[in-house]
């Protein structure tokens, strides 16, 4: 069996540790629909699924746009939350944002 070269594995490791929209959805979904919640969705229908898409929508085209604009400032294209609120308002609150994340 061939050993496969660090370029292969990258990619591979690369193919798995993407975050797509799909992923992203069902993470934020999953936030709001736990298992207390499943018995009132069941009771409203289709019309909850409806207000779920909608909250998603209005919640994600926000956050896309402040996280792409976070981003593309120079300097802060790593490090995520913590770097983007502890660049303006200072390590205490970088962490707090961070945690509470």
């Amino acid at each position: 069996m061939a050993e496969k070269d660090q370029t292969e594995i990258a990619a591979e490791d690369q193919k798995y540790n993407r975050l797509t929209g799909l992923k992203l959805f069902a993470m934020t979904s999953s936030m709001v629909i736990s298992v207390d919640e499943l018995a009132p969705f069941g009771k409203t229908g289709a019309a909850s699924l409806f207000y779920l898409l909608l909250a998603g929508i209005i919640w994600f085209i926000p956050i896309t746009q402040i996280a792409g604009e976070m981003a593309s400032i120079d300097g802060w294209e790593k490090g995520g939350v913590f770097t983007w609120v502890k660049g303006p308002l200072g390590d205490k609150t970088g962490w707090t944002a961070m945690f509470y994340q």
